[in-house]
């Protein structure tokens, strides 16, 4: 079987490095000479890893996740520009009534 050091047993398990020692310092766990735990010494230990496709699912509905708040993003963006357009073109016929108005005044 295959062999793991502690912090690929901690990954494939979800467990932290410390926990993983602490069942090696129990003896519930033991590694070889060379600090390497055996994969059939884990699965007696800890049971079958979680299954792959949760992590798989769980990546994509993060990834939806993100999608969605960067379209909410965008869509943000577009009305943000709109609005300041719509200032612009405010001001600038705010500036052309003053203009206007100045004039009258002169003449």
């Amino acid at each position: 079987m295959k062999k793991l050091s502690v912090s690929e047993l901690a990954k494939l398990y979800g467990y932290s490095r410390q926990a993983i020692y602490a069942h090696i310092n129990k003896g519930n766990l033991s590694k070889g000479s060379d600090g390497l735990i055996d994969f059939s010494e884990a699965l007696r230990v800890f049971g079958e890893p979680q299954n792959k496709t949760s992590n798989v699912n769980q990546s994509q509905s993060t990834n939806s996740q993100n999608l969605t708040e960067v379209d909410l993003l965008k869509r943000q963006v577009d009305i943000l520009e709109k609005q300041l357009n719509q200032a612009l073109l405010r001001e600038n016929q705010s500036l052309e009534r003053e203009s206007f108005y100045q004039e009258q005044i002169e003449a």
